[in-house]
């Protein structure tokens, strides 16, 4: 967890000027917060646990790099459809995961209005396809799985609305956090 923290610090002071808390404490916090559930899950749940650290980890490194902006998406859709395992247990699970690491890498196509769109509402339908073929115990894993992807989603969406509707400087500090 202190690792985090230092990259954490780290990343905000490349990203931001320490005089601008308004926008890099929301970020910040937002990085530690999925890093302490991480910490939390690893002697439970080890799979979920380095997932979310790795989330937490791709997070902070966003703020080194314009590249690197949109990584944690890769590690965050794993587990969205892989919970609470890590690795995918049918085949469609497999291709999403492939799809989510691949849109975590490329930018160029996801930062945009229209790949954010498609990527929420993929996510939505395939946690939610995921739900509805589980079995038993599996479902209610699967129910908590869709529920993030639905929370994951609607925070792309958030952020791509208020992006069409209201000026840059209204979003700026929003944005960080829905992205």
């Amino acid at each position: 967890m202190s690792g985090c923290l230092v990259l954490g610090v780290l990343s905000e002071r490349m990203a931001f000027e320490w005089s601008q808390p308004a926008y890099w404490l929301p970020d910040l916090l937002t990085g530690l917060i999925i890093a302490g559930a991480g910490v939390s899950q690893l002697p439970r749940r080890r799979a979920v646990g380095w997932l979310l650290l790795a989330v937490a980890v791709a997070w902070f490194l966003g703020g080194l790099d314009s590249w690197a902006r949109y990584w944690h998406r890769g590690p965050l859709l794993q587990l969205l459809f892989t919970f609470p395992i890590w690795r995918p247990r049918r085949r469609v699970d497999a291709v999403a995961v492939a799809v989510g690491w691949l849109v975590s890498l490329t930018p160029i196509i996801w930062s945009t209005s229209l790949g954010a769109i498609a990527l929420s509402l993929g996510t939505v339908l395939i946690a939610g396809y995921g739900m509805y073929r589980a079995v038993g115990g599996e479902r209610s894993y699967r129910r908590a799985a869709f529920l993030g992807a639905v929370v994951f989603g609607a925070s792309l969406l958030i952020a791509v609305v208020a992006g069409l509707l209201l000026p840059p400087d209204v979003i700026a500090i929003p944005a960080l956090i829905f992205s």
